[in-house]
Order: C-alpha cells, then structure tokens, then sequence
C-alpha cells in the first residue's frame, strides 16, 4: 500500500493492524476474535487523529470484545490491589482504559506506572499518546523525547513524536523524526 491516507477499504486478515497507520481511517469492524495487545491495536488504529475533522473512530464490535476490555480493566484493578508497585499492571490498566476512551484514568495509570518504574519507554510512549489525544502536545512531545532516549532503536517512538509536532505545524522537525524512524528501520510503514 503506497498511500495508506488514501485508502477507502481495507480489509484485514492477520497482523496488519500492529505497525500500520492509516489515520483517516474512520470505522472497524471487528468480526475476528482479538484479545490484550492485540485489541488494543486494532482500537488505537481507528482512533488516531487525522486534522481538525476527525475526533474519534467508529467501533464496530461483532464479537462483544469490548466486554473483555471491561474485565481486563478490572483485573488489572485487582493487581494493583494485590501488588500496589507493580509498574506493568498499571501500565496494562492505562492500555485497557485508553482502548475504552478513558483517557484521563489513562493519563493518571501511566503516570503511576512511571513513577514506580521510570525506565520502561513503552510506558512513556503510552502516556505520550494519550497526552496527545487530550491535546497536551508539549506534554507528549516530552514523553515521546523520554522513550526515545531510552530506547533510541524502535521507530515508533520517533514516528510518534513527529506525529504529535506535526500536529503543532512544526514540519521540518516532525520530518526529521520521521525521518529518524525511517533509518531506525526502513521497514517502518507509518512513516512513509
């Protein structure tokens, strides 16, 4: 696919939703069992932003799957009840409560888990996008810039920083993360 923002159908088998990105894409329809990570993918693929018109996707949930994010969410509360310092439960909440559009419980999970455990990029670049979808784009930039200094190899971190200065009309900085993600890993399709 050339120009992914082009598209008008794309229908997905297998796999395609982790390292896609097609933020004009508007609704999915889930007819496929999808659970954790992978759910959670599908979900944040059709809720990016693409300009000023788009605000959110559309969900289309065939298989009552949304009811397993529900459950996740509240064994996820469990852990943390159990294990108050454990750093990837509160991650894992704050994952399951941005694919639900929580995003400010969201924002206060990934903030906790990276006060337990500051050196987990993952955790930064989470708290990143929700920052971005709140619109605190200086407050995502930040996060994104604190995943990549730890780990300066995965090029979602860089394609997600650019994104978010984009957003802020900073374009020849956003095409140097781009950039940057493409020379991390020429594979990298979001940043085409």
């Amino acid at each position: 696919i050339k120009e992914p923002g082009q598209m008008k159908l794309l229908i997905v088998v297998d796999k395609l939703l982790t390292g896609f990105d097609a933020p004009s894409a508007t609704y999915l329809y889930i007819d496929k069992q999808m659970r954790d990570h992978g759910l959670f993918q599908a979900i944040c693929r059709v809720n990016r932003l693409d300009g000023e018109d788009k605000q959110y996707g559309y969900i289309i949930d065939y298989k009552d799957l949304f009811k397993q994010l529900e459950g996740a969410i509240d064994d996820y509360t469990r852990a943390i009840q159990l294990r108050p310092n454990d750093h990837r439960a509160w991650t894992h909440r704050g994952l399951a409560r941005s694919g639900q559009n929580g995003l400010e419980g969201a924002l206060a999970d990934f903030s906790r888990s990276i006060e337990i455990h500051p050196d987990t990029p993952a955790t930064w670049n989470g708290r990143g996008i929700v920052r971005r979808k709140l619109n605190d784009l200086d407050g995502a930039i930040d996060d994104f810039t604190r995943a990549i200094e730890s780990n300066p190899t995965y090029p979602g971190y860089w394609f997600n920083r650019g994104y978010a200065k984009m957003q802020q009309k900073r374009l020849e900085t956003a095409i140097s993360d781009f950039s940057e993600s493409l020379r991390v890993d020429a594979r990298y399709f979001p940043a085409y």
